[in-house]
């Protein structure tokens, strides 16, 4: 940060106060800056309680998973994310279900939970502010962030589903 700050300086001593604007934003608007952002904010669970989306008290990584109740891949996939976050979760890693569709609401939220068996917490983005500060696109969509904030990975679950591509099982799991 202090070097980042005396290139600011720099940049507006010598005049180039436009390139020294375009830093800040840029810093602004970084994955961490973003991240940092996102994970002190606080969501309301399917339970009626309110986490916050990084806790790194209780997990040194985060599996943040965006799922909607009525995309069939949210369907196949929020069983097999339960099964990753029950494997995971003595290695430090929790898994976090955020929703931010406006159309479900949270007892369609609490249905979806239910049917599909999904133990870990699944939160109401009611802003769209998470979706869209981590700049998710889709569902499932899945984020890896460290207790220190970093985006680690970002991306699908696995190959077996993609835009016109349907396999009978998956050759790459990408959040194994």
């Amino acid at each position: 940060m202090r070097n980042f700050l005396l290139l600011i300086g720099l940049l507006g001593w010598f005049g180039d106060t436009d390139m020294a604007v375009s830093w800040i934003a840029a810093e602004a608007t970084s994955p961490a800056a973003i991240a940092a952002k996102v994970s002190q904010t606080l969501l309301p669970t399917t339970d009626g309680t309110i986490v916050r989306l990084l806790d790194p008290a209780e997990a040194e990584w985060t599996v943040v998973c965006f799922l909607g109740t009525e995309c069939p891949l949210a369907k196949v996939y929020g069983p097999r994310l339960n099964r990753l976050s029950a494997r995971y979760a003595e290695r430090g890693v929790r898994f976090v279900g955020v929703n931010s569709n406006r159309q479900d609401s949270m007892q369609k939220l609490r249905e979806y939970q239910s049917r599909h068996g999904i133990e870990f917490p699944l939160v109401k983005d009611f802003d769209q502010s998470i979706a869209t500060g981590l700049g998710a696109t889709r569902t499932p969509e899945v984020f890896v962030v460290s207790a220190a904030a970093e985006i680690l990975y970002r991306g699908r679950i696995d190959d077996q589903y993609q835009p016109g591509i349907a396999k009978p099982e998956a050759t790459a799991h990408d959040l194994q």
